[in-house]
């Protein structure tokens, strides 16, 4: 299955040894929220905050995951971070050579996939790019693009087989899963794949709990839910906001 825009970005950033990145982006793709979304599924924390933030954020990231830090000024990083870090200066035009970048990088993310799976072997001029633009989203206007449950179901599965699973990037997997599927004849399939990530979830936390309680014979293991139904989210089959779902699992499934 071809991959995205996302994720060929994904890839080329999980090619660099550093785990945190100072990414200069003038174009501002990456100050999208809903890039900054896609990325965060995929492991990946964009953020644009102040220095204190900085430290907080960094102190606070993902040990498997990578954070991006922006800023248009490289003297606006803490000095300790910039030495474990890799600088960087992003552009769109480096993954979409084909189109006029300020026409696009505004577009939604199903029209950049679409665009970036597609590209032609000539350049487009800014008049030529917009045309098909709007040939584009007559079309996503007439045909209601699906949500990809093979995709789900891959990308769930490969996250599962890891030797160390990563439940903060499978929890926001498994929300914006719910979150598409709510209400169409797809959910109940994503319904049967959660309880099997579920099971898997249910004893990394009985070893976890076991290793905690073996490691110490004075300080008590947290205690977490084991409870984690996701039957308890539906309320008459409606979507529930992404975001408030994505922290409620994050810390239900965090250990």
């Amino acid at each position: 299955m071809a991959k995205g825009l996302i994720q060929n970005i994904t890839e080329s950033l999980k090619s660099y040894p550093a785990k945190v990145f100072l990414v200069e982006n003038n174009d501002h793709f990456l100050y999208r929220s809903d890039v900054q979304d896609a990325f965060g599924a995929t492991g990946i924390e964009i953020t644009n905050v102040t220095k204190i933030e900085q430290r907080v954020r960094f102190e606070m990231r993902e040990p498997d995951g990578l954070l991006i830090l922006l800023s248009q000024d490289n003297s606006n990083y803490l000095e300790d971070i910039k030495k474990q870090a890799v600088s960087l200066e992003f552009s769109l035009a480096n993954y979409l050579q084909a189109y006029h970048i300020p026409s696009i990088v505004e577009l939604e993310l199903s029209i950049l996939d679409n665009l970036f799976l597609n590209q032609p072997l000539v350049g487009l001029n800014r008049k030529e790019t917009q045309e098909l633009i709007e040939s584009l989203n007559a079309e996503a206007t007439s045909t209601e693009s699906a949500y990809d449950l093979d995709d789900f179901i891959a990308a769930l599965n490969s996250h599962l087989n890891e030797v160390t699973i990563n439940w903060a990037v499978v929890s926001r997997l498994i929300a914006e899963g719910i979150s598409k599927t709510i209400g169409t004849a797809k959910f109940e399939e994503l319904y049967a794949h959660i309880n099997k990530a579920n099971i898997v979830f249910q004893e990394a936390l009985k070893m976890g709990y076991h290793q905690t309680k073996n490691s110490s014979a004075v300080k008590k293991p947290r205690i977490v839910s084991k409870s984690w139904n996701i039957s308890t989210l539906i309320i008459g089959k409606r979507k529930l906001h992404l975001s408030w779902l994505m922290e409620w699992l994050y810390g239900n499934m965090s250990y």
